[in-house]
């Protein structure tokens, strides 16, 4: 077994020495280390950046009854595709059926006459022309056509959402300490 032994030695210049170098490393450490370089305020400003991927799919019943289904892909539920600090995912939508791109009648609340060539509105740009067989008149619009009808229009679900997976990878490089954090693994993608 190990005992510890006890030496007292009574040099008073041995005693001296040893002091004075406990006294240097402290005086190192506190007057040059963190007065004199300011250790303790080193920062650094990170550069990073984040990227978010989503992969998966879903689907809705075709709104025309038939019972076909209409698939989503990732890149059709991310929309806009383009969202500062953030994500957006469709979960649900709504559909006008038979509405495509031309020229109709606006809104009776909206696109009253007279009518204003280029005018934007709720439903589209007005043409400027006047449909007089309505009462009351109304401005003829470009735009989705039939304007949308609340009573006609089609809620759809988006099946699946749930099972989205979303990747998110954050990499931080801090310069000054040459160091960089990053949550992404190589085999990744």
């Amino acid at each position: 077994y190990d005992t510890v032994h006890l030496i007292t030695v009574m040099d008073i210049k041995m005693g001296i020495v040893y002091r004075i170098i406990q006294i240097l490393i402290l005086v190192y450490i506190i007057a040059y280390t963190v007065i004199l370089q300011k250790g303790y305020q080193a920062n650094d400003f990170p550069i990073g950046h984040t990227t978010i991927k989503v992969k998966g799919s879903g689907y809705v019943v075709s709104p025309n009854g038939i019972g076909n289904k209409i698939i989503w892909d990732a890149l059709d539920i991310v929309q806009p595709n383009l969202q500062i600090c953030s994500v957006f995912l469709t979960t649900n939508y709504l559909m006008t059926r038979g509405q495509v791109q031309g020229t109709c009648n606006g809104d009776d609340s909206e696109e009253k006459c007279p009518c204003t060539n280029g005018k934007l509105t709720v439903n589209g740009m007005e043409t400027g022309q006047c449909n007089t067989t309505n009462t009351p008149p109304i401005c003829l619009i470009e735009g989705w056509c039939p304007t949308e009808n609340e009573p006609e229009v089609v809620e759809n679900l988006i099946q699946g959402v749930e099972n989205l997976t979303i990747f998110m990878r954050s990499t931080v490089d801090y310069t000054k300490f040459n160091i960089t954090r990053s949550n992404a693994h190589n085999n990744v993608s």
